[in-house]
């Protein structure tokens, strides 16, 4: 087809109109204008790829966090439980108090802890007791 356009002068014709044409100048910015679209879609492109990569880096930081939170945060408090139980039942007087109607407020192997202390507590104080009675 171009090769019949050049033979009949067609194309020949065409370029010099585009030569002399009033137009020349905006077909010549139009294809620096294409150039130019066409690096900025490619930047915008890759600005795009680098986000989302940074925002997937940035939400597995998030779920690791949230995750060493539910799992530690738990054994966190569960021992500030038990720090508080047992500074109660240290600063009870074991020889006048009923110890038997204890409750317990940890979980986990901190509830097997509480339970084993409050226990001793509770036949070291009947121990006591009975001690004091007899000794009376």
């Amino acid at each position: 087809m171009i090769l019949w356009m050049e033979q009949s002068g067609i194309l020949k014709n065409y370029i010099v109109q585009i030569n002399n044409s009033k137009y020349r100048g905006s077909i010549m910015k139009d294809k620096s204008n294409e150039e130019n679209n066409k690096a900025k879609s490619e930047e915008e492109i890759e600005d795009k790829k680098i986000n989302k990569i940074i925002l997937t880096i940035l939400l597995i930081l998030v779920i690791l966090v949230i995750a060493i939170g539910i799992v530690f945060g738990g054994r966190i408090i569960n021992k500030a439980k038990l720090d508080r139980e047992l500074e109660n039942l240290v600063n009870k007087d074991i020889t006048s108090e009923d110890l038997s109607n204890t409750t317990f407020v940890t979980s986990g192997d901190f509830a097997v802890v509480e339970k084993t202390v409050k226990e001793y507590f509770k036949e070291y104080s009947d121990l006591r007791k009975q001690f004091m009675d007899k000794v009376k």
